[in-house]
C-alpha cells in the first residue's frame, strides 16, 4: 500500500526534446569518434563501399563520404532514441558504452581522450535527466540525488581506467589465461584439436596451444637439425594473408620459355626431384633418410613435407597408414654443379636449364609487395643499401629482434594499417606469423625472392630411439610455425629462421648466415651511412605522415615512448574527471538552492526578485517599496501582465503587514510569478550572465 502511494505522489520526469537530442548528439559523436579511434582508414573505406552503389565516380568521393556519415550517424542516432527513449533501457546503453572504454584497449582500440569524455558525458547526462521526478502537486524532487550518480559514475570510470593503466600487464595475462581455457576446451570438444593446422592468414590475436598429438613422425636416424615440415607457402601477400604460391603456374611459364611446353609435366617433375637428386648424385652417393608422417586425426587432406627431399611413393603405396619421404639435412647439403659425375651430364644440363629459368620467373613472383599499403616497411628497406643475401639477412633478423618481443599473446593487434607495420611499428610484440611476415617482405623489398611458409618445427630432442631402431617424435599443436623460406642456387627453397625463441635467441641459423656474421654486420652498420639513411628516410616520412594526418602519433617508432603516452593519458583522464566534478559540484549547488526557493516564504521571493532585476540592469535605483514599482516593472517587462506584479506585491504586503501569515496557496502562487519573471529575465541575458544567473546567482 505504501509503494503504491508513493508511486501516486511521484510521476516521471518526462525529458525536454532539447536536453533528449543534445544528449543523443553527444553519445552520437561520441560512437563515431570510437570508431574512427578503432581504424581511420579501414573506417572510411568501409564507408566508401557503403555507399558506392549511391554515389559513383572517383570525383564524388569526397561527398560518398559525407554522405555515409550522415547515414551511419542517422542510424546511430535512432537506436540510441529506441533504446534509450522509447524503450527506456538506459542501464544498456550504459554497460556497453563503459566497456567500450574501459576494455578498449584490451582489443588495441586505442580510445581517444575526446572519445571517452564525450561517452563519458553521454552517460552522465542520462544519470542526470532520469533521476528528476514531480510531485503530483508539482513540486520538483530530486529522487535520486543526481550528483552523486554523476560523480559515481566518473568516479568508477576514471578509479578503472587508472587500475587498467597501472595493472595492464597482470589484467592482460589473466585475461589471456581465460581465453587459453575456453580456447583450449572448445577445441577439444570441437574434436578439431588433433587436426594439423597451416595457412596463410596472419593471425591478429593471440595464440593458445592445446598441447594435442596431432602427429607421430619417424626417422630412421636421429635428427641432427630443426626438423621444418611445410604445409603452406605463401606467394601473394595483400590485407593481412598470404596466398597459395602457385608454382604449377610458374612452371608453366618456365616450360614455354625454354620451349618445352609439350613436356610440361618432366618439367614439373625435373623441378621437385632436382636437388634431392643432384645431391645425391653430383659427386659421390648419399644415403638419405627416410621419414614417416602419420597424422592423427586418420585425416590426409594436406601433406606436410621436409626440406631437400623426395616423396617415397613406392612406401607410401606399401603402408597402410602415413606418407613417406626421402631427406637430407641442411649439412649434407653440398652441390656443387662443377663436378659433375660422367653418366649424369645430360640430365644436371636439363636441370640447370630448368633452374636457371625457374629463379629468374621467381625474382618476379615472389618480389611482389604491396608498397603502397606498407609505406613504412618500404621507406625502411629503401633506407639501406645491402645487396648481398647474407648482409640482408643479418639486417632482417638485428631489426625484427631490436623492434618487437617475441610473445604468444601480444592481444588483439589493431585494425589500423597492414598488420605487418602494426606488428614493427606499433605493438612492438608478435609471434611467429608476424615475424616470418615481416622478412619475407622486407626479403622482397632487397629483391631476394621469397615465400612465407606455416607448418611445424620438430627440435631434434623430440626424437626418441624405438626399440627397432627407428626414432619417434610426437608432435603436437605447440610445435606449429612459420618461418621464411628464400630461394638458393644451391639449396633451392630454403628455411631462414628470423622468430626468436622465449629466451629471445635464434635458435637456427640459415645456410646464408653464420652465427657470428648477425654480429659483425651490425658493428659495421653502428657508424655507417646506411643506418643514417635509414634513419633520414625514416623521419622524412614521419614528417610527411605528420603533415597529411595532422598528428605525429600516428606514425610510430621502434623505440616509442608508450610509458609516457600512458602516463599523459592518465593525467589528461584525470584532469578530465576533475572538470566534471566542477561542473557537478555547480550542478549540485543549482539543484540545491532551486531546492531552497521551493521552501522560501513570499517576503524572501520577493527580495531575490529584486536582486534579479537589479542583476539584470533593470531598476538599479528601486527597492519594491516605490508606489510607481508594479508600473516600472512592467515597462521594462511587458511580456507578463501587470496584474502578476501586483498580485506579487499584494500577497509580499499582507505577508508583512497583516493581522495572519498568508496561506500555503498565496506563497505558491507568489513563487510562480517569481519564476514566470526569471524564465524572462535569463532569456534577454547574455552568454555569461546566463552563466552566472543559473549557476552562481541561482535565480532559477
Amino acid at each position: 500500500m505504501k509503494v503504491l502511494n508513493r508511486t501516486k505522489m511521484r510521476e516521471k520526469k518526462e525529458i525536454p526534446p532539447r536536453l533528449s537530442v543534445a544528449f543523443l548528439l553527444v553519445g552520437v559523436c561520441g560512437l563515431l569518434s570510437l570508431l574512427y579511434d578503432i581504424d581511420n582508414n579501414a573506417f572510411f573505406t568501409w564507408l566508401k563501399a557503403f555507399c558506392g552503389d549511391i554515389v559513383e565516380g572517383e570525383a564524388l568521393e569526397t561527398a560518398a563520404v559525407i554522405f555515409s556519415v550522415l547515414v551511419l550517424g542517422a542510424l546511430l542516432a535512432f537506436v540510441l532514441y529506441i533504446v534509450e527513449i522509447v524503450l527506456k533501457m538506459h542501464w544498456m546503453m550504459c554497460i556497453v558504452i563503459a566497456m567500450l572504454i574501459l576494455v578498449g584497449s584490451r582489443y588495441y582500440m586505442s580510445p581517444s581522450l575526446w572519445s571517452v569524455a564525450l561517452l563519458t558525458l553521454f552517460l552522465i547526462g542520462f544519470q542526470v535527466v532520469h533521476t528528476s521526478y514531480f510531485r503530483a502537486e508539482g513540486v520538483r524532487l530530486i529522487e535520486k540525488n543526481v550528483a552523486v550518480m554523476g560523480a559515481l559514475t566518473i568516479l568508477i570510470l576514471s578509479v578503472s581506467f587508472i587500475f587498467v593503466s597501472a595493472n595492464e600487464e597482470w589484467l592482460y595475462n589473466s585475461t589471456y589465461a581465460v581465453e587459453g581455457y575456453f580456447y583450449r576446451i572448445s577445441k577439444r570438444l570441437s574434436g578439431s584439436a588433433d587436426k594439423p593446422v597451416s595457412g596463410g592468414r596472419i593471425s591478429k590475436g593471440n595464440n593458445y596451444r592445446t598441447g594435442v598429438r596431432v602427429f607421430e613422425i619417424y626417422s630412421d636416424q636421429k635428427p641432427e637439425e630443426t626438423m621444418y615440415l611445410r604445409g603452406f607457402s605463401g606467394g601473394t601477400y595483400a590485407d593481412g594473408e598470404w596466398e597459395a604460391a602457385d608454382d604449377e603456374a610458374l612452371l608453366e611459364e618456365v616450360a614455354v620459355k625454354i620451349g618445352w611446353q609439350d613436356w610440361f609435366n618432366m618439367v614439373e617433375a625435373m623441378y621437385n626431384s632436382m636437388y634431392f637428386v643432384s645431391n645425391g648424385k653430383m659427386t659421390d652417393e648419399r644415403e638419405p633418410r627416410l621419414l614417416r608422417v602419420i597424422h592423427s586425426s586418420g585425416e590426409y587432406q594436406d601433406f606436410y613435407e621436409p626440406y631437400y627431399g623426395f616423396w617415397n611413393r613406392k612406401k607410401t603405396i606399401e603402408q597402410s597408414e602415413g606418407y613417406f619421404y626421402d631427406y637430407y639435412e641442411k649439412k649434407d647439403m653440398n652441390i656443387d654443379w662443377e663436378k659433375i659425375l660422367p653418366n649424369y651430364e645430360m640430365q644436371t644440363d636439363w636441370y640447370r636449364t630448368v633452374q636457371e629459368m625457374y629463379m629468374e620467373e621467381a625474382k618476379i613472383a615472389y618480389t611482389q609487395v604491396p608498397v603502397e599499403t606498407l609505406p613504412r616497411l618500404a621507406a625502411l628497406c629503401r633506407g639501406n643499401s645491402w645487396k648481398d643475401t647474407k648482409e640482408v639477412t643479418a639486417f632482417i633478423r638485428d631489426t625484427l629482434n631490436g623492434s618487437a618481443s617475441y610473445t604468444l599473446t601480444p592481444g588483439l593487434s589493431s585494425f589500423r594499417g597492414d598488420i605487418v607495420e602494426d606488428f614493427l611499428f606499433e605493438k612492438h610484440r608478435g609471434y611467429c606469423v608476424h615475424y616470418a611476415s615481416a622478412a619475407v617482405l622486407m626479403y622482397r623489398l632487397f629483391g631476394i625472392p621469397a615465400r612465407y611458409v606455416s607448418g611445424y618445427a620438430v627440435s631434434p630432442s623430440e626424437f626418441l630411439r624405438q626399440e627397432d631402431g627407428t626414432y619417434r617424435a610426437y608432435v603436437t599443436d605447440e610445435a606449429s610455425h612459420a618461418w621464411a623460406e628464400i630461394f638458393l642456387e644451391d639449396y633451392g627453397w630454403t628455411p631462414v629462421e628470423v622468430t626468436p625463441s622465449d629466451n629471445d635467441t635464434v635458435d637456427t641459423v640459415s645456410p646464408v648466415l653464420n652465427p657470428g656474421d648477425s654480429r659483425l654486420m651490425r658493428r659495421e652498420r653502428e657508424s655507417g651511412f646506411s643506418e643514417n639513411r635509414a634513419e633520414a628516410e625514416e623521419e622524412n616520412y614521419k614528417e610527411s605522415k605528420a603533415g597529411e594526418d595532422g598528428e605525429q602519433g600516428a606514425v610510430g617508432d621502434f623505440g616509442g615512448s608508450k610509458g609516457e603516452t600512458r602516463i599523459f593519458s592518465v593525467w589528461a583522464f584525470c584532469l578530465f574527471c576533475a572538470v566534471c566534478f566542477v561542473l557537478l559540484f555547480f550542478n549540485y549547488r543549482r539543484l540545491w538552492c532551486l531546492k531552497r526557493i521551493e521552501r522560501m516564504g513570499c517576503r524572501k521571493i520577493f527580495a531575490r526578485f529584486v536582486r534579479m532585476l537589479h542583476f539584470s540592469g533593470c531598476l538599479a535605483q528601486y527597492d519594491g517599496g516605490e508606489a510607481d514599482f508594479a508600473d516600472k516593472v512592467f515597462a521594462e517587462i511587458s511580456e507578463i501582465p501587470k496584474e502578476n506584479i501586483r498580485k506579487l506585491l499584494a500577497i509580499v504586503s499582507e505577508a508583512a503587514y497583516g493581522p495572519e501569515s498568508v496561506s500555503k496557496e498565496k506563497e505558491e502562487a507568489a513563487r510562480g510569478i517569481y519564476k514566470q519573471y526569471a524564465v524572462y529575465v535569463y532569456g534577454r541575458l547574455g552568454t555569461i550572465k546566463k552563466l552566472v544567473f543559473r549557476y552562481w546567482k541561482v535565480f532559477g
